[in-house]
């Protein structure tokens, strides 16, 4: 969901829709790049459809296929949470999916530049989004199991990133710290989410 203005070169691969990104390094096309046995972050374009089908949706679906798999599979997936009715369709996709919400940032609060700005031509500084912002975690046992998730580490590395970027801090789900504080976690070497460098 990036381009060749925008990625981060703390991620090791990354993907555009653009095929004349690729003499920079990137995969085209995440929908045909598989995902299983890796880690992946992911910011969709909020606002951008193919066909009757908002590319969210495609992602959510991708990713429900891909963490079936054996191989360990992880995605942290940010996705917007708009008012009214029809508002919390992704949330309420994601959740079906069995993703973890790891934390809602407030209304006002999450700023970035959209990946299709530089195509666009709009200019490249950081909008604060107007609605509320779920940060999801969507992982199958294989990787759970392999890369535990020390959640005590990952709440303070978000609000150590959150103090520096966004304009209030995130909210987290309780039901989901209740869930990794039920967990015995192996002796092996932690796995800590690594937010602040996105």
């Amino acid at each position: 969901m990036a381009d060749a203005l925008h990625h981060s070169n703390d991620l090791k691969e990354w993907y555009s829709p653009y095929e004349s990104d690729t003499p920079f390094g990137a995969k085209h096309d995440f929908f045909k790049q598989p995902i299983e046995g890796k880690n992946t972050y992911i910011n969709p374009p909020f606002n951008t459809y193919e066909g009757k089908e908002n590319l969210i949706e495609k992602v959510i679906k991708k990713i429900a296929d891909s963490i079936r798999s054996d191989k360990p599979t992880r995605v942290i997936l940010l996705i917007p949470v708009f008012k009214g009715q029809h508002g919390h369709l992704y949330e309420t996709q994601a959740k079906k999916s069995r993703f973890l919400e790891i934390a809602t940032f407030p209304q006002g609060s999450f700023s970035f530049v959209a990946p299709e700005q530089y195509h666009t031509h709009n200019n490249f500084q950081p909008g604060v989004f107007p609605e509320k912002v779920g940060l999801y975690l969507c992982a199958n046992k294989t990787s759970l199991q392999v890369d535990p998730v020390d959640w005590s580490l990952v709440t303070q590395e978000l609000l150590h990133w959150s103090n520096m970027n966004t304009k209030a801090p995130p909210i987290f789900r309780q039901m989901t710290q209740d869930k990794f504080q039920e967990r015995v976690t192996p002796a092996s070497k932690f796995l800590a989410i690594q937010l602040c460098t996105f």
